[in-house]
């Protein structure tokens, strides 16, 4: 949500056909906005790739990625190559049993590469606390508040986070809510690549939940990978998905200042085409 003095809101907006393939075409009249159910009226309308983007690649580096880490960071570095266009910046974030930031918001890919290219699994034992203690597990949730409310939440434009996980969290101090909460104030995206060969580990339906909750209430994708051959066609389709977003802007008929969660619904006129953004936003308070 962008606030300004008439509060507008400002969502950003996916548009995909029936076969997931993004919809660029799209003009104002071909998108309904609702707001707890109510119809908005529209009254901005562009294509957000023309606005600067900040981009978090979060990798997981705990054990059950050591055998597609090194394909996940080739195929990483040739994605930042291809996705970052003048104006943007791009952070790297690692977690496993703790979590680390190799690289802060910065426009230089040399700088980028590196980082991610010293990204390497983290076992239990080289992890200890201050105190000397081992953490509980893999800190996925702590990763995405790490991100948004400490790097992303007074950055402006465009912001989405890119995270390559199995989407198991075992160790986090905060709950799955408590990271979507996070994401949602500060209007980032989540995106995720979920890796669903998990070297010594099977796979649950749980880790897709987890995956499909943080991505879709955020206006994100899911995309999975099992294999490295997997990984380009899976950063190509977020690729593509970055460059297809459009924004839309409206005044919420509500205007009450309760900070109360207002649950936000995009539509699309045209046939077998889906619209995705965030579930909605918190109001302003007085």
């Amino acid at each position: 949500m962008i606030r300004t003095r008439v509060e507008q809101v400002s969502l950003f907006v996916s548009a995909r056909d029936g076969q997931g393939q993004p919809v660029n075409d799209l003009a104002r009249e071909d998108f309904r906005v609702f707001e707890d159910g109510r119809a908005q009226t529209v009254d901005y309308f562009a294509r957000a790739t023309s606005l600067p983007l900040s981009l978090g690649l979060l990798l997981d580096t705990s054990g059950s990625q050591r055998n597609l880490l090194p394909a996940e960071q080739a195929a990483a570095i040739h994605f930042l190559e291809r996705t970052l266009r003048t104006g943007d910046e791009a952070m790297v974030v690692t977690f496993d049993l703790q979590v680390a930031l190799p690289a802060g918001f910065t426009s230089d890919r040399a700088v980028l590469e590196r980082a991610i290219q010293r990204a390497r699994i983290r076992m239990p034992e080289e992890a200890k606390t201050e105190s000397g203690a081992t953490p509980a597990g893999t800190t996925l949730y702590d990763a995405i508040v790490e991100a948004c409310s400490k790097r992303l939440a007074q950055r402006a434009g465009r912001k989405a986070l890119v995270i390559i996980t199995d989407a198991e969290d075992t160790g986090s101090r905060i709950s799955r809510e408590e990271a979507l909460d996070i994401a949602q104030r500060t209007d980032t995206i989540l995106h995720i690549i979920l890796i669903t060969q998990r070297a010594g580990f099977g796979f649950g339906k749980e880790n897709e939940r987890n995956a499909r909750k943080l991505a879709e209430e955020t206006g994100g994708r899911v995309v999975t990978a099992s294999y490295a051959a997997d990984l380009d066609a899976a950063f190509d389709q977020l690729e593509e998905e970055l460059r297809s977003q459009y924004i839309l802007g409206y005044t919420p008929s509500n205007r009450v200042r309760d900070g109360a969660w207002r649950k936000v619904k995009v539509e699309t006129a045209r046939r077998r085409t889906r619209a995705f953004t965030r579930s909605g936003y918190f109001a302003p308070r007085e």
